[in-house]
């Protein structure tokens, strides 16, 4: 079977074959993982939560591309190694290159008498796995056949020789990942994520994204958050698509914004079944008293306060000294194209 996607928006399909009653096994090899794409994985495929499913994992770290925190969600499920193909050279190497560029995607699980095993485009990222169009060729047969006879022979000469992962690894991968995007001068230079890890944003003590065109709603005061940055706003827990989480903002003058409208959310199912599959903040309208935002052209900072839900809110033209400072001032940034690009970044 051969798949192309998404067909429709949010549409997970790439993986979806990947389930197989009385599985024993998972095998997971990709050149990029990022921990939204981890994530992604163990949502929406209830091996992965099993705890009598072996999971073993080889991902690829060249050119730093990988999360340590894609790393670390892997190691935190039963029964779960990851290994690092050419790991114990690529970070001695310049440009973070094995012996060679660790490029595939396969996705297989196994039972004693049944196995599947997709071999796609797809890296494991949410982009990879839900928004991207892909391709997916799924082959399904025994353990015994010979495709997965040749995939398991691959599978174990990559293993053997790929470097095992653990927290020490994983502390020393993050120390030297930033050098790896450093430009030609030499210039210190933030982070760039494709995809923002969640607890990255989750920890992070301020965050900043642009508003390139007018605000949704009547009031034009909700704002559409990019990639993962409604995580932010859940420092506690998982982001409930259930609910609307209340949030309290203080502007520039120090007047405290308390309404209870004021909320982040999910703009699509079950809490908004006709939604964009966006989340929104709803922010202080003009009628308020907060200002100049309204119409897009910003970039709209978040700080956060001592007591929980609560944020400093800023306002900066687009361009403007001041957004240019919050631009250089991240440990990490983000981009979706455009027209135009939309950024982000976090510290």
């Amino acid at each position: 079977m051969l798949n192309f996607g998404p067909r429709k928006k949010g549409e997970a399909h790439l993986l979806s074959t990947l389930r197989l009653e009385g599985a024993r096994e998972i095998l997971v090899a990709a050149a990029f993982a990022s921990e939204a794409g981890v994530r992604e994985l163990v949502a929406g495929i209830d091996l992965f939560a099993a705890a009598d499913v072996r999971k073993r994992w080889l991902i690829g770290l060249e050119n730093g591309l990988t999360q340590p925190e894609a790393l670390e969600a892997i190691l935190d499920l039963e029964q779960s190694e990851v290994r690092v193909p050419y790991g114990s050279e690529i970070p001695e190497t310049p440009g973070f290159h094995g012996n060679q560029f660790f490029h595939p995607k396969i996705y297989a699980a196994a039972s004693s008498s049944e196995a599947v095993l997709i071999s796609t485009s797809a890296n494991l990222t949410r982009g990879g796995l839900r928004d991207n169009i892909e391709q997916a060729l799924t082959w399904r047969g025994a353990p015994g056949d010979p495709q997965f006879r040749d995939m398991t022979k691959w599978w174990r000469r990559m293993w053997g020789g790929a470097t095992p992962v653990d927290s020490d690894f994983i502390e020393g991968y993050a120390l030297v990942r930033p050098k790896l995007q450093l430009p030609p001068a030499g210039t210190d230079e933030p982070l760039e994520e494709a995809e923002p890890a969640p607890t990255d944003l989750s920890r992070a003590s301020w965050m900043w994204v642009e508003a390139t065109r007018p605000m949704e709603g009547g009031a034009n005061n909700q704002f559409e958050l990019m990639l993962d940055a409604h995580h932010f706003f859940y420092p506690d827990g998982e982001p409930d698509k259930d609910v609307k989480r209340r949030l309290y903002f203080e502007d520039r003058d120090g007047h405290v914004y308390e309404k209870d409208s004021r909320v982040i959310h999910f703009n699509g199912p079950p809490l908004m079944p006709k939604g964009n599959w966006m989340w929104r903040i709803r922010l202080p309208t003009e009628h308020e008293g907060l200002t100049g935002y309204q119409h897009g052209g910003v970039s709209i900072r978040f700080i956060r306060a001592d007591k929980p839900d609560h944020y400093k809110i800023k306002i900066a033209e687009i361009g403007s000294p001041e957004a240019e400072r919050w631009f250089h001032e991240s440990a990490k940034r983000a981009e979706v194209a455009g027209p135009p690009p939309r950024r982000m970044g976090w510290a």
